[in-house]
Protein backbone atom coordinates (compact mmCIF):
# COMPACT_ATOMS: atom_id res chain seq x y z
CA UNK A 1 0.00 0.00 0.00
CA UNK A 2 1.32 3.37 -1.12
CA UNK A 3 2.20 6.19 1.95
CA UNK A 4 -0.69 8.02 0.21
CA UNK A 5 -3.29 5.02 0.63
CA UNK A 6 -2.19 4.80 4.19
CA UNK A 7 -2.11 8.66 4.92
CA UNK A 8 -5.72 8.64 3.93
CA UNK A 9 -6.44 5.81 5.94
CA UNK A 10 -5.08 6.73 9.14
CA UNK A 11 -6.37 10.19 8.82
CA UNK A 12 -9.68 9.09 8.29
CA UNK A 13 -9.63 6.44 11.48
CA UNK A 14 -8.38 8.81 13.57
CA UNK A 15 -11.13 11.32 12.60
CA UNK A 16 -13.48 8.85 13.30
CA UNK A 17 -11.96 7.81 16.39
CA UNK A 18 -12.03 11.75 17.68
CA UNK A 19 -15.88 12.13 15.89
CA UNK A 20 -17.12 9.55 18.12
CA UNK A 21 -15.19 10.84 21.71
CA UNK A 22 -16.86 13.69 20.85
CA UNK A 23 -20.70 12.29 19.95
CA UNK A 24 -19.85 10.28 23.61
CA UNK A 25 -19.52 13.27 25.28
CA UNK A 26 -22.01 14.92 23.86
CA UNK A 27 -20.15 17.20 21.91
CA UNK A 28 -20.84 18.30 18.42
CA UNK A 29 -17.85 17.69 16.43
CA UNK A 30 -15.99 20.80 14.96
CA UNK A 31 -15.85 20.64 11.27
CA UNK A 32 -12.36 19.82 10.51
CA UNK A 33 -12.99 16.06 11.96
CA UNK A 34 -15.93 15.34 9.60
CA UNK A 35 -14.16 16.26 6.15
CA UNK A 36 -12.77 13.39 4.31
CA UNK A 37 -9.21 13.92 2.14
CA UNK A 38 -9.77 15.24 -1.47
CA UNK A 39 -7.41 14.21 -3.96
CA UNK A 40 -7.33 17.52 -5.93
CA UNK A 41 -6.18 17.07 -9.86
CA UNK A 42 -2.76 18.24 -11.11
CA UNK A 43 -2.01 19.82 -14.39
CA UNK A 44 1.19 19.89 -14.11
CA UNK A 45 3.18 16.65 -14.88
CA UNK A 46 5.64 16.69 -12.24
CA UNK A 47 2.72 16.11 -9.38
CA UNK A 48 0.60 13.43 -9.67
CA UNK A 49 -2.46 14.56 -7.05
CA UNK A 50 -2.28 16.69 -3.88
CA UNK A 51 -4.83 17.05 -0.53
CA UNK A 52 -4.71 19.62 1.83
CA UNK A 53 -7.30 19.51 5.15
CA UNK A 54 -7.03 21.25 8.27
CA UNK A 55 -6.01 19.18 11.61
CA UNK A 56 -7.21 21.75 14.37
CA UNK A 57 -3.81 23.96 14.46
CA UNK A 58 -2.48 23.42 11.19
CA UNK A 59 -3.08 22.84 7.66
CA UNK A 60 -1.89 20.23 6.07
CA UNK A 61 -0.38 19.86 2.29
CA UNK A 62 0.08 16.58 1.18
CA UNK A 63 1.64 16.41 -2.37
CA UNK A 64 2.51 13.27 -4.47
CA UNK A 65 5.15 14.18 -6.94
CA UNK A 66 5.46 11.86 -10.09
CA UNK A 67 9.15 11.31 -9.77
CA UNK A 68 11.15 12.88 -7.47
CA UNK A 69 10.70 16.18 -4.75
CA UNK A 70 13.43 17.70 -6.51
CA UNK A 71 11.69 18.52 -9.90
CA UNK A 72 8.38 19.22 -8.75
CA UNK A 73 6.27 22.60 -8.76
CA UNK A 74 7.43 23.82 -5.43
CA UNK A 75 4.90 27.01 -5.30
CA UNK A 76 1.11 27.12 -3.94
CA UNK A 77 -0.52 30.25 -4.74
CA UNK A 78 -2.71 31.29 -1.50
CA UNK A 79 -5.27 34.66 -2.08
CA UNK A 80 -7.58 35.86 1.03
CA UNK A 81 -11.09 36.41 0.31
CA UNK A 82 -10.91 40.01 1.90
CA UNK A 83 -7.91 41.12 -0.51
CA UNK A 84 -5.34 40.65 2.08
CA UNK A 85 -1.67 41.25 0.77
CA UNK A 86 1.87 40.20 2.18
CA UNK A 87 3.75 37.45 3.10
CA UNK A 88 1.41 34.84 3.50
CA UNK A 89 -0.06 34.95 -0.01
CA UNK A 90 1.95 32.04 -0.75
CA UNK A 91 3.88 29.16 -0.03
CA UNK A 92 7.06 28.14 -1.25
CA UNK A 93 9.09 24.43 -0.43
CA UNK A 94 12.93 25.06 -0.89
CA UNK A 95 15.00 22.93 -3.62
CA UNK A 96 14.90 19.81 -2.18
CA UNK A 97 11.60 20.44 -0.27
CA UNK A 98 13.47 20.26 3.59
CA UNK A 99 11.81 23.39 4.24
CA UNK A 100 8.56 25.51 3.65
CA UNK A 101 9.09 29.44 3.10
CA UNK A 102 6.54 32.25 3.12
CA UNK A 103 5.78 34.34 -0.23
CA UNK A 104 8.84 36.42 0.25
CA UNK A 105 11.21 33.60 1.06
CA UNK A 106 10.74 34.18 4.76
CA UNK A 107 10.69 31.63 7.65
CA UNK A 108 7.20 30.17 8.60
CA UNK A 109 7.38 29.59 12.78
CA UNK A 110 6.29 26.12 13.69
CA UNK A 111 5.99 25.49 9.62
CA UNK A 112 7.91 21.60 9.18
CA UNK A 113 7.78 19.24 6.14
CA UNK A 114 8.50 15.77 5.64
CA UNK A 115 9.37 13.46 2.99
CA UNK A 116 8.30 9.27 1.96
CA UNK A 117 9.38 8.42 -1.27
CA UNK A 118 8.27 10.92 -3.78
CA UNK A 119 5.35 12.06 -0.89
CA UNK A 120 5.87 15.24 0.40
CA UNK A 121 3.85 16.52 3.40
CA UNK A 122 3.46 20.36 4.63
CA UNK A 123 2.29 21.24 8.06
CA UNK A 124 1.60 25.29 8.15
CA UNK A 125 0.16 26.69 11.36
CA UNK A 126 -3.45 28.35 11.12
CA UNK A 127 -2.37 31.42 12.35
CA UNK A 128 0.18 32.03 9.50
CA UNK A 129 -2.60 32.39 7.45
CA UNK A 130 -4.25 35.26 10.16
CA UNK A 131 -7.51 33.41 10.65
CA UNK A 132 -9.12 34.58 7.60
CA UNK A 133 -10.89 32.53 4.56
CA UNK A 134 -8.39 31.94 2.41
CA UNK A 135 -7.65 29.72 -1.15
CA UNK A 136 -5.29 27.37 -2.15
CA UNK A 137 -3.91 26.79 -5.85
CA UNK A 138 -1.64 24.64 -7.16
CA UNK A 139 -0.77 22.57 -10.42
CA UNK A 140 -3.99 24.26 -11.86
CA UNK A 141 -6.40 23.17 -8.85
CA UNK A 142 -7.87 24.99 -6.00
CA UNK A 143 -9.50 24.75 -2.64
CA UNK A 144 -10.88 26.78 -0.13
CA UNK A 145 -9.92 26.60 3.60
CA UNK A 146 -13.69 26.16 4.47
CA UNK A 147 -13.06 23.32 2.07
CA UNK A 148 -10.05 21.91 3.94
CA UNK A 149 -12.04 22.41 7.25
CA UNK A 150 -10.37 25.20 8.73
CA UNK A 151 -11.81 28.92 8.54
CA UNK A 152 -14.41 29.45 6.73
CA UNK A 153 -15.42 33.33 7.65
CA UNK A 154 -12.97 36.08 8.40
CA UNK A 155 -12.76 36.91 12.28
CA UNK A 156 -15.53 38.90 14.28
CA UNK A 157 -13.82 42.19 14.16
CA UNK A 158 -11.38 41.89 10.57
CA UNK A 159 -8.28 43.51 9.93
CA UNK A 160 -8.58 46.06 7.08
CA UNK A 161 -5.06 47.14 6.11
CA UNK A 162 -5.87 48.42 3.06
CA UNK A 163 -9.16 50.46 3.36
CA UNK A 164 -7.92 52.44 6.71
CA UNK A 165 -11.16 54.58 7.85
CA UNK A 166 -10.92 57.56 7.45
CA UNK A 167 -12.82 61.08 7.30
CA UNK A 168 -16.46 60.88 4.84
CA UNK A 169 -14.40 63.01 2.30
CA UNK A 170 -11.61 60.46 1.25
CA UNK A 171 -9.54 63.68 -1.32
CA UNK A 172 -9.73 65.77 2.37
CA UNK A 173 -7.13 64.50 4.83
CA UNK A 174 -8.33 64.75 8.46
CA UNK A 175 -7.77 67.36 10.56
CA UNK A 176 -5.36 67.32 13.72
CA UNK A 177 -8.68 67.59 15.47
CA UNK A 178 -10.53 64.77 14.28
CA UNK A 179 -7.40 62.09 13.01
CA UNK A 180 -8.44 58.76 11.37
CA UNK A 181 -8.82 55.95 13.31
CA UNK A 182 -5.48 53.60 12.56
CA UNK A 183 -6.53 50.12 11.47
CA UNK A 184 -5.79 47.22 14.12
CA UNK A 185 -3.15 45.27 11.80
CA UNK A 186 -2.40 41.53 11.65
CA UNK A 187 0.25 40.61 14.40
CA UNK A 188 2.61 37.78 15.50
CA UNK A 189 0.53 37.78 19.16
CA UNK A 190 -1.91 38.86 21.05
CA UNK A 191 -2.74 42.07 20.92
CA UNK A 192 -3.77 44.57 23.89
CA UNK A 193 -7.20 46.37 23.03
CA UNK A 194 -6.82 49.94 22.00
CA UNK A 195 -8.58 52.72 24.57
CA UNK A 196 -9.96 55.64 23.05
CA UNK A 197 -9.46 57.98 20.05
CA UNK A 198 -7.10 58.25 17.97
CA UNK A 199 -5.69 61.87 18.27
CA UNK A 200 -2.29 61.70 16.33
CA UNK A 201 1.20 60.50 17.62
CA UNK A 202 3.93 63.24 18.93
CA UNK A 203 7.51 61.71 19.55
CA UNK A 204 7.75 63.55 23.59
CA UNK A 205 7.78 60.48 25.75
CA UNK A 206 4.37 61.06 26.39
CA UNK A 207 3.40 57.39 25.92
CA UNK A 208 -0.65 58.34 26.78
CA UNK A 209 -1.03 58.54 22.61
CA UNK A 210 -0.54 55.34 22.02
CA UNK A 211 -3.68 53.72 24.21
CA UNK A 212 -5.40 53.67 20.67
CA UNK A 213 -3.13 52.05 19.09
CA UNK A 214 -3.26 48.14 19.10
CA UNK A 215 -0.42 46.38 20.27
CA UNK A 216 1.37 42.89 19.72
CA UNK A 217 2.82 40.83 22.40
CA UNK A 218 5.82 39.54 20.91
CA UNK A 219 7.67 38.38 23.65
CA UNK A 220 10.82 38.52 21.07
CA UNK A 221 13.73 37.17 23.66
CA UNK A 222 16.08 36.50 20.54
CA UNK A 223 19.72 37.91 21.35
CA UNK A 224 20.45 39.18 24.56
CA UNK A 225 17.58 42.06 24.64
CA UNK A 226 13.88 41.57 25.23
CA UNK A 227 11.34 43.27 23.07
CA UNK A 228 7.54 42.50 24.63
CA UNK A 229 5.50 44.51 22.70
CA UNK A 230 5.19 46.28 19.58
CA UNK A 231 2.76 48.48 17.52
CA UNK A 232 3.14 50.60 14.27
CA UNK A 233 0.93 53.49 12.93
CA UNK A 234 1.47 54.94 9.28
CA UNK A 235 0.25 58.63 9.42
CA UNK A 236 1.02 60.30 6.21
CA UNK A 237 4.55 61.46 5.82
CA UNK A 238 5.09 59.89 9.01
CA UNK A 239 5.69 56.07 10.22
CA UNK A 240 5.37 55.50 14.20
CA UNK A 241 7.25 52.62 16.13
CA UNK A 242 6.66 51.59 19.95
CA UNK A 243 9.13 49.46 21.51
CA UNK A 244 8.12 47.77 24.84
CA UNK A 245 10.40 45.89 27.07
CA UNK A 246 10.42 44.33 30.50
CA UNK A 247 14.32 43.88 31.04
CA UNK A 248 15.37 45.46 33.86
CA UNK A 249 17.60 47.46 31.28
CA UNK A 250 16.46 50.30 29.69
CA UNK A 251 18.23 50.19 26.46
CA UNK A 252 17.55 46.28 25.81
CA UNK A 253 15.51 46.96 22.64
CA UNK A 254 19.09 47.92 20.97
CA UNK A 255 20.04 44.25 21.60
CA UNK A 256 17.39 42.43 20.37
CA UNK A 257 17.32 40.55 17.01
CA UNK A 258 19.23 37.50 16.00
CA UNK A 259 23.18 38.72 15.99
CA UNK A 260 21.54 40.98 19.69
CA UNK A 261 22.50 44.49 17.45
CA UNK A 262 18.93 45.76 18.07
CA UNK A 263 18.00 45.70 14.18
CA UNK A 264 14.59 45.52 13.13
CA UNK A 265 12.62 46.53 9.96
CA UNK A 266 9.93 48.15 7.90
CA UNK A 267 8.85 45.87 4.96
CA UNK A 268 6.87 47.21 2.31
CA UNK A 269 4.26 44.55 0.78
CA UNK A 270 6.62 44.51 -2.51
CA UNK A 271 9.37 43.16 -0.34
CA UNK A 272 11.21 45.97 0.15
CA UNK A 273 13.01 46.14 3.48
CA UNK A 274 13.77 49.78 5.61
CA UNK A 275 16.52 49.05 8.17
CA UNK A 276 15.69 50.47 11.49
CA UNK A 277 18.81 50.06 13.63
CA UNK A 278 18.60 51.35 17.12
CA UNK A 279 21.33 52.33 18.89
CA UNK A 280 22.25 53.12 22.70
CA UNK A 281 23.90 56.38 24.89
CA UNK A 282 22.49 58.56 23.17
CA UNK A 283 19.36 56.62 22.11
CA UNK A 284 18.91 57.01 18.03
CA UNK A 285 17.98 55.21 15.00
CA UNK A 286 21.02 55.05 12.71
CA UNK A 287 21.06 55.64 8.92
CA UNK A 288 18.08 57.37 8.91
CA UNK A 289 17.60 61.00 7.89
CA UNK A 290 15.31 62.66 10.23
CA UNK A 291 14.29 60.15 12.37
CA UNK A 292 13.67 60.36 15.86
CA UNK A 293 13.40 58.87 19.21
CA UNK A 294 11.95 59.28 22.36
CA UNK A 295 11.97 57.00 25.87
CA UNK A 296 10.07 56.92 28.89
CA UNK A 297 13.01 56.13 31.32
CA UNK A 298 16.35 55.43 31.48
CA UNK A 299 16.71 54.45 34.97
CA UNK A 300 18.05 50.96 35.27
CA UNK A 301 15.39 48.65 36.90
CA UNK A 302 12.69 50.25 36.58
CA UNK A 303 10.49 48.18 33.74
CA UNK A 304 8.42 48.43 31.26
CA UNK A 305 10.98 50.02 29.52
CA UNK A 306 8.85 52.02 26.13
CA UNK A 307 10.46 53.77 23.49
CA UNK A 308 8.87 55.54 20.48
CA UNK A 309 10.12 56.18 16.87
CA UNK A 310 9.02 58.05 13.82
CA UNK A 311 10.78 57.49 10.76
CA UNK A 312 10.01 59.68 7.82
CA UNK A 313 7.83 57.81 5.11
CA UNK A 314 9.99 58.95 2.27
CA UNK A 315 12.70 56.24 3.65
CA UNK A 316 10.23 53.60 2.68
CA UNK A 317 10.80 51.03 -0.32
CA UNK A 318 8.50 51.21 -2.94
CA UNK A 319 4.81 49.68 -1.91
CA UNK A 320 2.18 48.82 -3.56
CA UNK A 321 -0.22 49.39 -0.04
CA UNK A 322 0.54 47.89 3.23
CA UNK A 323 4.04 47.73 5.11
CA UNK A 324 4.93 45.50 7.96
CA UNK A 325 7.04 45.83 11.39
CA UNK A 326 9.72 43.33 13.45
CA UNK A 327 12.83 42.26 13.97
CA UNK A 328 14.86 42.41 10.87
CA UNK A 329 15.65 38.53 9.56
CA UNK A 330 12.14 37.68 11.63
CA UNK A 331 9.14 37.39 10.26
CA UNK A 332 6.92 40.48 10.97
CA UNK A 333 4.99 41.07 14.34
CA UNK A 334 3.25 43.96 12.92
CA UNK A 335 1.55 43.29 9.28
CA UNK A 336 -0.20 44.96 6.58
CA UNK A 337 -0.46 48.68 7.91
CA UNK A 338 -2.06 51.28 5.37
CA UNK A 339 -1.73 54.85 5.29
CA UNK A 340 -3.94 56.71 7.36
CA UNK A 341 -3.84 59.79 5.11
CA UNK A 342 -3.90 57.82 1.47
CA UNK A 343 -5.84 59.11 -1.01
CA UNK A 344 -6.61 56.61 -3.30
CA UNK A 345 -4.77 57.77 -6.28
CA UNK A 346 -1.24 56.52 -6.08
CA UNK A 347 -1.01 54.98 -9.32
CA UNK A 348 2.02 51.79 -8.02
CA UNK A 349 1.04 49.72 -10.66
CA UNK A 350 3.41 47.24 -12.54
CA UNK A 351 3.39 46.87 -16.29
CA UNK A 352 6.09 44.84 -17.42
CA UNK A 353 9.91 45.47 -17.83
CA UNK A 354 11.87 46.74 -20.90
CA UNK A 355 15.15 46.32 -21.03
CA UNK A 356 16.99 49.75 -21.37
CA UNK A 357 19.05 50.16 -18.01
CA UNK A 358 16.75 52.79 -16.66
CA UNK A 359 15.53 50.60 -13.95
CA UNK A 360 12.33 52.85 -12.95
CA UNK A 361 9.76 50.04 -14.83
CA UNK A 362 11.48 47.28 -11.16
CA UNK A 363 10.36 49.77 -8.69
CA UNK A 364 6.58 48.14 -8.43
CA UNK A 365 7.93 44.41 -9.11
CA UNK A 366 8.14 42.57 -6.09
CA UNK A 367 11.67 41.93 -4.85
CA UNK A 368 13.70 39.93 -2.32
CA UNK A 369 16.57 40.89 0.14
CA UNK A 370 19.92 38.94 -0.09
CA UNK A 371 22.32 38.68 2.59
CA UNK A 372 26.30 38.30 2.70
CA UNK A 373 25.58 36.68 6.16
CA UNK A 374 22.97 34.46 7.22
CA UNK A 375 22.39 36.96 10.81
CA UNK A 376 22.18 40.10 8.57
CA UNK A 377 23.80 43.13 7.79
CA UNK A 378 26.47 44.59 9.60
CA UNK A 379 25.49 48.38 8.20
CA UNK A 380 22.75 50.56 8.53
CA UNK A 381 21.61 49.16 4.98
CA UNK A 382 20.18 45.99 3.84
CA UNK A 383 22.83 44.30 1.74
CA UNK A 384 20.85 44.20 -1.60
CA UNK A 385 17.51 43.43 -3.66
CA UNK A 386 16.71 41.16 -6.58
CA UNK A 387 13.92 40.55 -8.30
CA UNK A 388 13.24 37.88 -11.45
CA UNK A 389 10.52 38.74 -14.19
CA UNK A 390 10.24 36.10 -17.30
CA UNK A 391 7.40 36.92 -20.32
CA UNK A 392 6.85 34.70 -23.54
CA UNK A 393 10.54 34.54 -24.76
CA UNK A 394 12.38 36.90 -22.37
CA UNK A 395 13.86 36.41 -18.53
CA UNK A 396 14.94 39.75 -16.82
CA UNK A 397 16.73 40.13 -14.14
CA UNK A 398 16.99 43.11 -11.65
CA UNK A 399 19.77 43.45 -8.74
CA UNK A 400 20.87 46.78 -6.64
CA UNK A 401 22.82 47.36 -3.49
CA UNK A 402 23.72 50.41 -1.35
CA UNK A 403 25.93 48.03 1.03
CA UNK A 404 29.37 49.94 0.96
CA UNK A 405 31.48 46.91 0.97
CA UNK A 406 29.99 46.11 -2.32
CA UNK A 407 30.08 49.25 -3.49
CA UNK A 408 33.72 49.32 -3.28
CA UNK A 409 33.81 46.35 -5.60
CA UNK A 410 32.29 48.97 -8.39
CA UNK A 411 30.84 46.45 -10.30
CA UNK A 412 32.66 43.20 -9.86
CA UNK A 413 30.07 42.16 -7.15
CA UNK A 414 27.61 41.87 -9.90
CA UNK A 415 29.80 40.53 -12.79
CA UNK A 416 31.30 37.06 -10.82
CA UNK A 417 29.96 34.31 -8.92
CA UNK A 418 26.49 34.72 -10.90
CA UNK A 419 24.31 31.17 -11.58
CA UNK A 420 21.36 31.10 -13.27
CA UNK A 421 19.28 27.90 -12.65
CA UNK A 422 16.42 26.50 -14.21
CA UNK A 423 14.04 24.55 -12.12
CA UNK A 424 15.76 23.90 -9.53
CA UNK A 425 18.19 21.34 -11.42
CA UNK A 426 22.02 22.11 -10.93
CA UNK A 427 22.42 20.44 -14.34
CA UNK A 428 20.98 23.08 -15.56
CA UNK A 429 22.93 26.08 -15.03
CA UNK A 430 24.38 29.02 -16.69
CA UNK A 431 27.78 31.10 -14.92
CA UNK A 432 27.58 33.97 -17.17
CA UNK A 433 30.65 35.35 -18.74
CA UNK A 434 30.25 38.96 -19.03
CA UNK A 435 32.03 40.06 -22.07
CA UNK A 436 31.97 43.82 -23.97
CA UNK A 437 31.57 44.33 -27.42
CA UNK A 438 32.68 47.61 -29.57
CA UNK A 439 30.68 49.55 -32.35
CA UNK A 440 32.23 47.36 -34.65
CA UNK A 441 31.29 44.03 -33.26
CA UNK A 442 34.69 43.27 -32.17
CA UNK A 443 34.59 40.71 -28.53
CA UNK A 444 36.49 41.85 -25.96
CA UNK A 445 36.40 38.13 -23.56
CA UNK A 446 38.23 39.54 -20.67
CA UNK A 447 36.83 43.56 -20.37
CA UNK A 448 37.51 45.15 -16.67
CA UNK A 449 34.22 44.13 -14.95
CA UNK A 450 35.22 46.07 -11.83
CA UNK A 451 36.41 49.53 -10.14
CA UNK A 452 34.49 51.13 -12.68
CA UNK A 453 33.88 54.59 -12.64
CA UNK A 454 30.60 56.47 -12.18
CA UNK A 455 28.76 55.78 -15.23
CA UNK A 456 26.58 52.89 -16.89
CA UNK A 457 28.18 50.08 -18.86
CA UNK A 458 26.49 47.17 -21.15
CA UNK A 459 28.24 43.74 -21.39
CA UNK A 460 27.19 41.01 -23.46
CA UNK A 461 26.24 37.27 -21.55
CA UNK A 462 28.03 34.30 -22.87
CA UNK A 463 29.15 31.04 -20.48
CA UNK A 464 32.25 31.05 -18.22
CA UNK A 465 32.41 27.67 -20.10
CA UNK A 466 32.94 28.84 -23.61
CA UNK A 467 36.52 29.20 -25.02
CA UNK A 468 35.77 32.49 -26.40
CA UNK A 469 37.55 32.10 -29.72
CA UNK A 470 34.78 34.52 -32.11
CA UNK A 471 36.91 37.53 -32.94
CA UNK A 472 33.72 39.30 -33.96
CA UNK A 473 30.20 39.09 -32.70
CA UNK A 474 28.32 38.97 -36.13
CA UNK A 475 30.76 35.70 -36.59
CA UNK A 476 29.94 33.16 -33.90
CA UNK A 477 31.71 30.28 -33.61
CA UNK A 478 29.20 27.51 -32.71
CA UNK A 479 30.58 26.68 -29.34
CA UNK A 480 30.42 30.72 -28.31
CA UNK A 481 26.24 31.07 -27.17
CA UNK A 482 25.78 34.84 -26.80
CA UNK A 483 22.57 34.60 -23.76
CA UNK A 484 21.85 37.82 -23.61
CA UNK A 485 22.70 41.38 -22.68
CA UNK A 486 23.41 42.93 -19.19
CA UNK A 487 23.66 47.07 -18.09
CA UNK A 488 25.51 47.99 -15.05
CA UNK A 489 25.69 51.14 -13.43
CA UNK A 490 27.77 52.65 -10.68
CA UNK A 491 26.94 55.33 -8.61
CA UNK A 492 27.99 57.53 -5.16
CA UNK A 493 25.50 55.95 -3.28
CA UNK A 494 24.75 52.75 -5.17
CA UNK A 495 25.27 50.24 -7.94
CA UNK A 496 22.29 48.40 -10.04
CA UNK A 497 21.97 46.13 -12.78
CA UNK A 498 19.44 44.53 -15.16
CA UNK A 499 20.01 42.10 -17.61
CA UNK A 500 17.81 40.06 -20.40
CA UNK A 501 18.09 36.34 -21.02
CA UNK A 502 16.80 35.33 -24.35
CA UNK A 503 14.90 31.62 -22.94
CA UNK A 504 14.81 29.79 -26.12
CA UNK A 505 18.52 30.39 -26.08
CA UNK A 506 19.10 29.44 -22.60
CA UNK A 507 16.80 26.35 -22.76
CA UNK A 508 18.87 25.08 -26.10
CA UNK A 509 22.32 24.95 -24.59
CA UNK A 510 22.04 24.49 -20.73
CA UNK A 511 21.37 20.31 -21.17
CA UNK A 512 24.48 19.85 -23.79
CA UNK A 513 27.76 19.09 -23.30
CA UNK A 514 29.79 21.79 -21.28
CA UNK A 515 26.59 23.48 -21.92
CA UNK A 516 27.49 25.06 -24.97
CA UNK A 517 27.18 21.85 -28.26
CA UNK A 518 23.46 22.46 -29.30
CA UNK A 519 24.04 19.19 -31.43
CA UNK A 520 23.30 17.77 -28.28
CA UNK A 521 19.82 16.96 -27.00
CA UNK A 522 18.44 20.33 -25.28
CA UNK A 523 15.47 21.18 -23.11
CA UNK A 524 12.00 22.21 -24.23
CA UNK A 525 11.24 25.91 -23.12
CA UNK A 526 7.77 24.81 -21.99
CA UNK A 527 9.13 22.54 -20.02
CA UNK A 528 10.57 25.80 -17.71
CA UNK A 529 8.50 26.22 -14.24
CA UNK A 530 11.11 27.70 -12.38
CA UNK A 531 13.84 30.43 -12.78
CA UNK A 532 16.28 31.42 -9.86
CA UNK A 533 19.45 33.34 -9.78
CA UNK A 534 22.24 33.53 -7.05
CA UNK A 535 24.89 36.79 -6.73
CA UNK A 536 27.73 34.60 -4.92
CA UNK A 537 29.32 38.41 -4.20
CA UNK A 538 26.36 39.99 -3.12
CA UNK A 539 24.72 36.60 -0.50
CA UNK A 540 23.56 33.23 -1.02
CA UNK A 541 19.77 33.85 -1.22
CA UNK A 542 18.14 32.28 -4.46
CA UNK A 543 16.13 35.29 -6.12
CA UNK A 544 13.47 33.46 -7.99
CA UNK A 545 10.39 33.62 -10.11
CA UNK A 546 7.85 30.95 -11.69
CA UNK A 547 6.39 30.19 -15.10
CA UNK A 548 6.96 28.92 -18.52
CA UNK A 549 8.37 30.56 -21.55
CA UNK A 550 4.95 29.45 -23.77
CA UNK A 551 3.02 30.42 -20.95
CA UNK A 552 3.73 34.05 -19.74
CA UNK A 553 0.06 35.00 -17.70
CA UNK A 554 0.77 31.39 -15.22
CA UNK A 555 4.69 32.61 -15.32
CA UNK A 556 3.47 36.23 -14.41
CA UNK A 557 0.45 35.33 -12.39
CA UNK A 558 2.66 33.33 -10.16
CA UNK A 559 5.53 36.08 -9.51
CA UNK A 560 2.52 38.54 -8.57
CA UNK A 561 1.06 36.19 -6.46
CA UNK A 562 2.89 37.68 -3.23
CA UNK A 563 0.86 40.99 -3.93
CA UNK A 564 -1.96 40.14 -5.31
CA UNK A 565 -3.79 40.67 -8.36
CA UNK A 566 -4.39 44.35 -9.24
CA UNK A 567 -1.16 44.74 -11.43
CA UNK A 568 -1.78 45.35 -15.10
CA UNK A 569 0.44 43.37 -17.15
CA UNK A 570 0.82 44.80 -20.58
CA UNK A 571 3.94 44.49 -22.73
CA UNK A 572 6.36 47.81 -22.82
CA UNK A 573 7.84 49.04 -25.79
CA UNK A 574 10.09 47.21 -28.07
CA UNK A 575 12.41 44.65 -26.36
CA UNK A 576 16.47 44.52 -26.84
Amino acid sequence: MSRWNRNRLCTAARRGAVAAMALTLGLAPVPYITREAIALASADASVLSWDATFDGSSYVFTIDFANDVYSGNHYLAVSYDDGTQGNANSLQLTWDCSEVKGGYYQDIPGASTSISGNTVTVGVPASYFGGKSFTVTYCGSSITSAQMGGASVAPDTPTTPDEPETPATPSEPATPETPATPDEPETGGAADTPTGAYAGIAIDGDFSDWDAVAKADTDATVGWGHVNKMAMVWDGDWVYLYLESEDSNPVSMTGAGPSGNGKYAITTDLGNQTLVDLCQAPNRVLGIDGATIAANSTTWGQPPYRWEVAIPASALGPYSKTISFGLYRQDAAIKDVANLRASGDEDHTFSGITYDGSYDDWTYYPHTTIQYAGSGTGETVVDARGALYADADKLYGHVVTSMPAHLSEAGGEFASAVSLKLNDDENLMLTPRFVAVDANGNIDWNPQTSDLAAGTYEFYLASTTTNGTSANINDLKDDDVIYGHAMVTIGADKDEMEYVIDIPTLAAHLHASGGQDKAETSIDPSSITKFSAQYGRIGQEWVTTAGTSTAPVLGVGLCLAAVGGTYAYRRRGSRR
